[in-house]
């Protein structure tokens, strides 16, 4: 029996050049690499991403040192009653800041060429599989339309909907949008790097104490200010656990007027060598069951439900550091 090899040759044949075509050898790809949209430093002001069902909003709030960036995240989750939609809104971490600056120089892997001259369902463009937007000063946005990926690639063709041009665009930049509340939320009640702090006043009721941060011998230790013979290790064990404390949740409208009339349990400023890093203030809400502590901090524009089994702890070893 004679088999027809042509057909089957020239399948194969055109394969291969459409792999070679979507993706490249590595060594192109690694130097292929270019600029397709540069934005100014800080101008954006809101990014989005939708695919897979899950929807990713981010919006910038403030400027220079109060710049915030919030995150609304919306995906489905399975319930006995059925499929439902699960909103989550919370601010993001400073990973975020490696996602803008990509963004701000946004590169692709490979420009294949218009889309007029294209089959879009060769590359999944003629029912992309999410969209991803970015606006930025002056009412401007940034749109792609995203479709399949590349073959035996990370990558995943894009097509500009205002350029009407298709584009092999790196997978890894919408890693974060994917799985925000993983890879972005903001997990700490501050914005600092507790190795900088050098110095703190705590504050409970109207007494306050400072202490500060001091190398003697081979070691780096707490001290309180006027007692620098005697290191304070009480203090250490407590601010190391305090800056431990983790984010749990946000207030609604109601509980930031119930916050508003609270008086702090304590509250803490922190200090490098050169400048005031944060103060930081605990409150409880007793109204509540189990009670909520809250922390307001100055860098954070609202305040941020923080560990109510650990504050407990915190507020009653007070006690040890005779405050």
């Amino acid at each position: 029996m004679k088999v027809k090899i042509l057909p089957y040759l020239a399948f194969f044949l055109a394969s291969l050049v459409f792999a070679y075509f979507s993706t490249g050898s590595t060594k192109e790809k690694q130097s292929s690499a270019q600029e397709w949209m540069a934005l100014p430093k800080g101008s954006i002001v809101q990014m989005s991403y939708e695919g897979d069902g899950k929807k990713t909003e981010i919006t910038r709030e403030g400027e220079g040192e109060n710049e915030v960036y919030w995150v609304e995240a919306i995906s489905k989750a399975k319930t006995p009653e059925g499929e439902q939609e699960v909103k989550e809104r919370f601010l993001a971490n400073d990973k975020l800041k490696e996602t803008t600056d990509a963004l701000y120089s946004f590169q692709v892997e490979k420009i294949i060429g218009a889309a007029k001259d294209l089959k879009l369902e060769e590359f999944g463009l003629d029912k992309p599989t999410g969209h991803f937007l970015i606006k930025f000063s002056g009412d401007k946005t940034f749109k792609l339309a995203l479709g399949k990926r590349g073959f035996q690639s990370p990558d995943v063709f894009a097509l500009d909907e205002d350029k009407q041009i298709v584009l092999l665009v790196a997978k890894q930049i919408f890693a974060s949008f994917e799985r925000p509340k993983a890879r972005l939320a903001l997990t700490n009640p501050y914005r600092l790097n507790p190795d900088e702090v050098e110095s703190a006043v705590l504050s409970v009721g109207d007494k306050h104490r400072e202490y500060v941060r001091q190398v003697k011998g081979q070691s780096k230790s707490w001290y309180v200010r006027d007692k620098l013979d005697t290191p304070d290790e009480a203090f250490r064990n407590w601010l190391d656990k305090f800056l431990k404390i983790k984010v749990e949740a946000y207030p609604d409208e109601a509980q930031k007027t119930v916050i508003a009339t609270l008086t702090p349990k304590f509250s803490i400023l922190l200090k490098s060598q050169k400048a005031e890093l944060d103060l930081l203030s605990v409150y409880e809400d007793v109204g509540s069951t189990p009670a909520k502590f809250w922390l307001k901090s100055k860098s954070l524009p609202v305040p941020v439900q923080v560990e109510g089994s650990k504050l407990s702890t915190l507020i009653a070893d007070l006690a040890s550091l005779a405050l």
